[in-house]
């Protein structure tokens, strides 16, 4: 089945570099990168053109003004450049085990969406990987309390996918993440009225879910690890919280009118 690989980023060549290192080295590779670019200089865009020459995909690397952190607007642009009908999203500081793509793939159906999860890097652990020149963490270097999620089992996979998919309506994450772009017309993809950093993957689970997506949960593949960095704060919680809650109690539209459909072209 035909993929685009949507890679969210922000000037963080560093870690992108190593996200695209192991997208090359995927047991299935997409059939191609599409980079959404939340503004960042012309760094980014030159690590970006050499490695065309690096990777078994096209790349498609699409920008925007830097106005702040506004991922979903990148995102949408992102998804509406896209060729394939299905597509897998990420973040630029993400590490993917090998299986990745395929995993996601597999668990790929009709009518629902997946979501999966990460593994939070130490900052030791992080600086450790990074000075080597491997394309993905290895197992053993994990800590006790990150080895299981770390674990690859394809039945196990298969058997809790919509068990797991059960959880509460907004939990998930943009950095692992596929789904129908037939699905995305339904909810007009993720609400551009989140600016700022915090819950506009919530936001865009919850319309899912209200439009009749369901939900699938990749667990024991879809494997990734988030390089260690600073956390960000939450801009305005309390009333992030309150859209998504107003979202799942249907008392707000699931169709967000900010949204996909102004970066379709005619």
């Amino acid at each position: 089945m035909p993929v685009s690989l949507i890679i969210t980023t922000y000037n963080n060549t560093v870690s992108l570099e190593r996200c695209l290192k192991s997208v090359a080295a995927q047991t299935v590779m997409p059939d191609e990168i599409v980079i959404g670019d939340d503004g960042s200089t012309e760094e980014t865009r030159a690590l970006i053109d050499a490695w065309r020459e690096r990777i078994n995909a096209p790349i498609v690397h699409v920008w925007q003004e830097d106005k702040g952190f506004r991922a979903a607007r990148i995102r949408n642009k992102s998804i509406a450049q896209a060729k394939n009908d299905y597509l897998i999203l990420i973040d630029g500081d993400i590490v993917l085990e090998r299986h990745f793509v395929e995993n996601h793939l597999r668990l790929a159906k009709p009518g629902y969406f997946i979501c999966g999860s990460r593994i939070r890097m130490r900052e030791p652990l992080t600086r450790r990987y990074m000075k080597s020149n491997l394309a993905t963490v290895p197992l053993r270097w994990l800590p006790k309390d990150r080895f299981l999620n770390a674990v690859r089992c394809v039945p196990l996979s298969m058997l809790v996918a919509d068990i797991y998919g059960q959880h509460p309506i907004d939990k998930g994450r943009s950095c692992n993440m596929s789904f129908w772009k037939a699905d995305i017309v339904k909810v007009n993809g993720f609400n551009e009225d989140f600016v700022g950093w915090g819950l506009e993957d919530s936001d865009f689970i919850a319309r899912m879910r209200r439009a009749g997506v369901k939900k699938r949960f990749l667990k024991f593949g879809g494997i990734q690890y988030h390089l260690w960095h600073k956390e960000r704060q939450l801009v305005d919680g309390k009333a992030r919280k309150r859209l998504v809650q107003g979202v799942i109690d249907g008392k707000i539209p699931f169709f967000c009118p900010n949204g996909y459909n102004q970066h379709i072209q005619q």
